[in-house]
């Protein structure tokens, strides 16, 4: 399984409808039943979709980390110009 639809399946927990029923609205959205009964895996859903996309924004939000640009611009020799031309290349 992908990490994000783990990532939703664990948070279950947290939902107001209960975790049961959440559980089992992630399982049903999950799987496409043809016409011969069969079930084939399907995440191209936009209930995936939106899981992926703020699974990916909150997984960005814990690995990029901003610097303050007075502690940049020490690193430069001629110090916040030097940090102006970094931005601007």
């Amino acid at each position: 399984m992908p990490e994000y639809v783990k990532n939703i399946y664990k948070n279950a927990k947290k939902d107001p409808k209960g975790r049961r029923a959440r559980e089992t609205e992630i399982v049903n959205n999950m799987f496409d039943q043809d016409e011969h009964g069969k079930c084939t895996l399907n995440l191209a859903k936009p209930f995936f979709q939106e899981a992926l996309k703020h699974f990916n924004r909150d997984l960005a939000r814990k690995t990029n980390k901003a610097v303050p640009r007075i502690l940049k611009a020490n690193e430069f020799p001629d110090g916040d110009a030097g940090v102006e031309r970094a931005i601007k290349v």
